[in-house]
């Protein structure tokens, strides 16, 4: 029975397509003492060989005695393929309530990039017009306040939860992406565009943790998105199944996106390995003895 959740992973990992880009992450913890922790990560994805994203992202926790927490963090996120920036600030608080949880989370990003159309000769009703050099700098902040209520069911073994998010901008998406598009023959402005487009105003999820024996869990998760610039509505749907056998742990995963009244299926895998020293409890038993 031990091996079922190994046939189950390989299973869907051998059913997954190729995948047509690359990614590579990794994140690490600290802990400060006294209820402090420190963590980073970083993610460089390759959608192709001249081409790599890069997020950043260092955050702070503080834990108090009641279970209730605080963190402040920041990311720094870069798109080279338009040569878009986006820096980001992240305040959140967890606090019991009842048997559930509540977080809160606030986000404040700036969006920075920079469009120049070259100067143009037109030719026009027989005469030769020069169109001047125009400069579309891109600077938006968005500001996203969030909410998630968890309730943890029969021991913790079932947790089901809903996240539901709204975000402010400093001016309007959908003005800011037209004076875009006007300079289509601008180098990169098509990209900028895209990711002014790609912008959300609202979004929320439902999800079902479960935690399965011998060191299996899974998770399933619908959600809806509405973009700012048109306000059509995306949903999505997941599921992901993990197998812990520290330090290695094995991933897969299935998801739907439907968008315009297109959908799109994706799989994934994920092998991940865990460096360090002994877990906390093993260091416990070491004192113990020693003692």
């Amino acid at each position: 029975m031990a091996r079922l959740p190994w046939l189950a992973l390989t299973a869907l990992l051998a059913a997954a397509p190729a995948a047509a880009q690359a990614s590579w992450s990794g994140e690490e913890t600290w802990d400060l003492g006294e209820g402090w922790e420190a963590s980073g990560s970083g993610t460089v994805e390759e959608v192709d060989p001249d081409s790599r994203s890069r997020d950043l992202s260092l955050g702070l926790t503080r834990t108090f005695e009641g279970g209730a927490t605080t963190s402040l963090g920041t990311t720094l996120s870069e798109d080279p393929a338009a040569e878009v920036s986006v820096l980001g600030a992240e305040l959140g608080a967890e606090a019991p309530l009842g048997p559930a949880s509540l977080s809160l989370g606030l986000t404040a990003s700036a969006h920075r990039a920079q469009v120049v159309q070259p100067e143009r000769i037109i030719r026009r009703r027989r005469r030769t017009v020069v169109e001047p050099s125009v400069t579309e700098r891109l600077r938006l902040w968005e500001f996203h306040p969030s909410a998630t209520v968890s309730l943890p069911l029969f021991e913790g073994m079932v947790t089901p939860s809903f996240y539901a998010g709204r975000t402010f901008f400093s001016a309007d998406p959908a003005s800011v992406s037209e004076r875009i598009w006007e300079l289509e023959s601008a180098p990169r402005a098509e990209e900028v565009a895209g990711h002014v487009d790609g912008l959300l105003s609202e979004d929320r999820e439902l999800a079902l943790d479960v935690e399965l024996p011998a060191g299996l869990s899974a998770r399933g998760a619908a959600g809806a998105e509405r973009n700012a610039v048109d306000g059509s509505w995306s949903s999505s749907r997941s599921v992901e199944l993990t197998l812990d056998l520290e330090p290695l742990e094995l991933s897969a995963g299935w998801s739907r996106a439907q968008s315009y009244g297109e959908r799109s299926d994706s799989w994934t895998g994920g092998l991940t390995w865990s460096f360090g020293g002994p877990p906390d409890d093993e260091e416990d038993e070491e004192d113990e003895s020693e003692g």
